[in-house]
């Protein structure tokens, strides 16, 4: 009996340490990151600070700034292939590539200071996808259907959206602050919001 507990003992204890063997720290030159995104086990994007992008084509083992013509923080990142990529960030910045990142067209770039600032972005595909801004009296959701060329526009009665994802060309949610979450049947024309039992966590933000 004894030697059967020492087995599991010994089971045990290299079961936890091969849990904390999953992972290891990046760094990615002085910068802060925000948000990433891969399209396979290899290939992924991160964004932050200072238009900040880094690539990696092995898994996060080496990491290649690109240059993206901006200095504005970047607060979202989105990879729709692994040639068409969208960015975001502060003072109304929308950056696109079509090479993997090895170019980056400005579809916007206002001043620094002004203008809403774009937390994140989602594209379903090439052409259609969303962006969510925060600003004074209810944040804002952009969309467009023709890859960044122009863009609808719908307020939501939050300031703050932080996050947004689509599962298809109609289905989508976004989170917020104060333990907001929305959903749209319709493409992201109007969000209804949903009713989240939080219980006695009181109001988190959701990201």
């Amino acid at each position: 009996m004894k030697k059967l507990f020492l087995i599991f003992i010994i089971y045990c204890s290299l079961l936890i340490n091969n849990c904390l063997c999953q992972w290891e720290f990046q760094y990615a030159q002085g910068s802060s990151l925000l948000d990433c995104d891969f399209i396979n086990q290899n290939t992924g994007w991160t964004c932050g600070d200072g238009g900040v992008i880094l690539k990696t084509t092995n898994g996060g083992v080496n990491w290649i700034q690109q240059n993206t013509g901006v200095l504005k923080r970047l607060e979202g990142i989105d990879a729709v292939d692994a040639n068409i990529l969208y960015s975001v960030g502060w003072f109304q910045t929308i950056l696109k590539s079509t090479n993997g990142g090895a170019n980056w067209i400005i579809i916007r770039d206002g001043p620094t200071g002004t203008g809403r600032s774009f937390n994140k972005t989602y594209f379903l595909n090439a052409s259609t996808g969303w962006l969510i801004s925060d600003g004074v009296g209810g944040g804002w959701i952009l969309r467009t259907s023709n890859g960044g060329n122009s863009f609808d526009s719908v307020q939501i009665n939050n300031s703050f959206p932080r996050d947004i994802f689509f599962k298809d060309a109609f289905t989508g949610v976004l989170c917020a602050d104060g333990s907001y979450i929305s959903k749209s049947t319709n493409g992201g024309v109007t969000w209804n919001q949903v009713t989240i039992p939080i219980h006695n966590f009181g109001i988190p933000n959701f990201y």
